[in-house]
């Protein structure tokens, strides 16, 4: 039994850096916080039967934004308390609903041009540096209401799918969820043609929206290739984590937080790199 645990701690510990090896720094404060519904079609095949909704937070100011699932992030701080990692991973239900967080948080700052994205996936935490690319946007002439402000329509092309978003000229903050900017106006709606990735705002807070603050773990792996990094995540996606798992630390029937997306056929945002590529 105190073999077992050991294995376990020693699993732990490997899987999940500490809390005290993340760096985390106010970066502007916010002018306003706006929180998104978005639901993932996670089975193309079963648009209507296989999906999972995330709530996820954008935190917007004058020279950056950040945008992530706060729970996550919750989760994150928590993982310095030894009880509550062992809690995590002995209930079945409670491992579940922690691996089906959203992992992925996003940082802008304007005057760098810099977007950083924060990643978790293949057993590792990964980071991508990038220009702020905004999407080449074809302003409507539909309207409609959401919140209580009225949002005009737009349409772009961008890295590999056709987004529709409505954004508030109420509003006059050039940003929006994920990677989607660049309007006269905060984006409150968008989705794809498909409809596989669809964002709702479903409050809005410009009392006391907070601050814009950049986490991240210190120990992590750089994404120099954009493309690459798509093919790599893609391909991990594909692979069994489960048994990568137990396969290196000699466990079994032990619940394994994975990422609930695992085995279904579903596409990130970004579409536009070759998918028979594993490397």
């Amino acid at each position: 039994m105190i073999r077992k645990l050991l294995i376990v701690l020693s699993f732990l510990s490997t899987l999940y850096s500490p809390a005290k090896t993340r760096e985390v720094h106010v970066i502007d404060t916010a002018r306003i916080k706006i929180v998104y519904e978005r639901i993932m079609v996670l089975d193309t095949l079963c648009p209507n039967k296989r999906f999972k909704n995330d709530i996820l937070s954008l935190f917007a100011g004058d020279r950056a934004s950040a945008f992530y699932s706060e729970e996550n992030r919750t989760d994150l701080e928590m993982q310095d308390n030894p009880e509550y990692l062992l809690r995590s991973f002995k209930d079945p239900e409670l491992s579940k609903n922690l691996a089906g967080l959203e992992n992925e948080a996003i940082f802008r700052e304007y005057d760098k041009n810099l977007q950083t994205v924060h990643q978790r996936y293949d057993l590792s935490n990964w980071q991508l540096n990038e220009d702020i690319e905004k999407p080449q946007w074809e302003i409507q002439d539909s309207i409609i209401n959401i919140l209580g402000y009225d949002c005009v329509m737009a349409s772009s092309q961008y890295r590999g799918r056709r987004w529709t978003a409505f954004f508030s000229p109420e509003i006059a903050i050039p940003e929006g969820p994920w990677k989607l900017l660049g309007l006269p106006g905060i984006i409150l709606k968008a989705y794809d043609n498909k409809k596989e990735y669809c964002y709702d705002a479903v409050e809005i807070n410009t009392d006391k929206p907070g601050l814009v603050e950049y986490y991240n773990y210190r120990d992590r792996l750089i994404i120099k290739d954009r493309i690459k990094g798509l093919i790599h995540r893609y391909s991990a996606q594909k692979s069994n984590i489960k048994e990568k798992i137990q396969a290196a630390y000699g466990i079994s029937n032990m619940a394994v937080r994975t990422d609930s997306t695992q085995d279904k056929r579903y596409d990130f945002e970004e579409t536009d790199y070759p998918h028979n590529k594993t490397k």
